[in-house]
């Protein structure tokens, strides 16, 4: 099978944007108005990127999961793209120090709609 920049032709691709939002959101946690990215969809998951590693909650998830850069093209791909926006939008539902306590395993289920992890995709489903 062909393949074309680095995948199957026509295999679905994480838009060019998300790099681009990733970039703009990383760095920013200490900041006075941290930027996160914000995934469409009923239960809106923010994800953060804290103390190096990027981290999501959502409406119902209260306990951070720790996402890595496949699980949020595979978020990206199931959900949309994210916007970028304060975190301060979000403050009346996710609170800065709920980012900041101890996140979840990795091989918890990511921002996208509960899906396997990355972990669990490279290993063949096995944890």
């Amino acid at each position: 099978m062909s393949r074309a920049a680095g995948g199957p032709v026509g295999a679905a691709r994480p838009p060019l944007e998300l790099a681009d939002r990733l970039d703009r959101v990383r760095g920013t946690w200490t900041d006075d108005e941290p930027l996160v990215l914000v995934f469409p969809g009923e239960t809106q998951p923010v994800v953060a990127h804290v103390a190096g590693e990027w981290r999501y909650l959502s409406e119902r998830r209260h306990v951070p999961g720790v996402a890595d850069r496949l699980d949020l093209e595979v978020a990206t791909l199931r959900r949309g793209v994210p916007s970028v926006e304060p975190l301060s939008e979000h403050l009346e539902r996710l609170v800065r120090r709920r980012f900041e306590s101890p996140p979840t395993d990795v091989a918890d289920r990511p921002p996208g709609d509960g899906g396997e992890t990355a972990a669990e995709r490279t290993s063949g489903g096995r944890r």
